[in-house]
């Protein structure tokens, strides 16, 4: 099925993520408790909903400098190796973050 495989893929592609993440605690709450990922979550691919998590998270709950750098840099990654050009169009901060990389 189109959505397994999609889940799949992106379960393998953000194992690094959650790794760097293996210390912020609040990440699984908010995964299923914030605003924006729930109103996203019924729009748009799985692929795209994971996108608005990391997000949310980078703008929302990321207090601390160090958690934002970690986060800034998970974005990144799964810009990159997810198509920058298709979520470019849905969340602009991946336009940020590409740029960056890129350049």
């Amino acid at each position: 099925h189109a959505t397994i495989t999609c889940y799949l893929k992106i379960h393998a592609t953000i194992t690094c993520y959650l790794k760097i993440h293996a210390t912020i605690t609040c990440y699984l709450k908010i995964h299923a408790t914030i605003t924006c990922y729930l109103k996203i979550h019924a729009t748009i691919t799985c692929y795209l909903k994971i996108h608005a998590t990391i997000t949310c998270i980078v703008y929302g709950k990321a207090e601390n400098i160090q958690e934002k750098a970690k986060t800034v840099l998970a974005l990144m990654l799964l810009c990159l190796f997810g198509g920058p050009r298709l979520v470019i169009k849905v969340f602009p901060v991946c336009k940020v973050t590409t740029s960056m990389i890129e350049e």
